[in-house]
């Protein structure tokens, strides 16, 4: 388990914010952010999350999907956030077909509707968003991906748009543009499928104040 300085998820949420949030000509920064999340899973304390398919537990200072049967195995936290910028470490341990992955997801509505940034064995990216139980490609990109190394993924959503990044580096040319109608209002969760996941130290930012439950929360140091 890595720990990441609250300082460096800060400056990351506010590079975030910068193309996210709408800015007017007098203001050259976003609003202050406000954490909502800290978790760095140093403990068992999974109050307010749920979770559907596979085995979830706590283990060695991480959160772990251990069933590489399951083909859609969920965990979520529920809530109503906007306009918000999410970290997580991301690893996939083990897979039992090409088309095994791993995911962080965003916008999270339940079990069957967000918005997952994919991790494939077949070293693909994919930007997808999942609408009660449908699945929709929104981008994706050649990425390498192997099995036991650790991705630390950021997603930023708005009323509009998504960004997503990869150990620093920026996917699918930026932005990506959401459809007509798609929601904006969602927690954060992980999904893996045909594979054994681990994930590990999640931030969640917020642009502004916020009255949204948190999650449990073990700051990092």
């Amino acid at each position: 388990m890595r720990r990441t300085t609250l300082a460096l998820v800060l400056a990351g949420a506010l590079v975030m914010a910068a193309g996210l949030v709408p800015m007017s000509p007098a203001h050259a920064i976003p609003p202050p952010p406000t954490l909502l999340c800290a978790n760095d899973f140093s403990t068992a304390n999974l109050t307010g999350w749920s979770q559907s398919g596979g085995r979830w537990t706590v283990a060695d200072g991480t959160y772990q999907q251990t069933a590489r049967t399951s083909s859609n195995a969920r965990s979520w936290f529920q809530a109503e956030w906007f306009a918000h910028s999410a970290t997580a470490r991301v690893k996939l341990v083990s897979a039992s077909r090409s088309s095994s992955f791993v995911a962080f997801n965003i916008g999270v509505r339940g079990a069957s509707t967000s918005y997952r940034l994919v991790l494939s064995a077949r070293s693909v990216a994919r930007l997808e968003s999942v609408r009660d139980g449908a699945v929709t490609v929104l981008a994706s990109q050649a990425l390498p991906v192997a099995a036991g190394t650790w991705y630390t993924i950021n997603m930023g959503q708005s009323q509009t748009q998504i960004s997503a990044l990869v150990d620093g580096a920026w996917l699918f040319g930026g932005t990506v543009n959401l459809p007509a109608g798609a929601h904006h209002l969602g927690g954060v969760g992980f999904t893996t499928a045909h594979a054994s996941g681990a994930f590990d130290d999640l931030t969640v930012i917020h642009y502004g104040p916020s009255t949204e439950p948190r999650c449990p929360t073990t700051p990092p140091a």
